[in-house]
């Protein structure tokens, strides 16, 4: 996975380490039916996307 990424970006690799290492953490493996980030942690990593509120107003209540 690695090297076909680096492949094409061969001057800029390791800037985008953070978003492999991400992607790598996050996939879930066919053997183990888990991703590496929840068998080191034991939960899903939260990314960003899922930290914001998709309400576009005030929250009444």
């Amino acid at each position: 996975m690695i090297a076909q990424f680096v492949d094409d970006h061969q001057n800029t690799w390791d800037e985008l380490l953070p978003e492999m290492t991400l992607a790598i953490n996050s996939s879930v493996s066919e053997t183990t039916g888990f991703s590496p980030a929840f068998l080191l942690q034991g939960r899903e990593p939260t990314l960003s996307l899922e930290n914001q509120s998709t309400c576009d107003g005030p929250i009444s209540g």
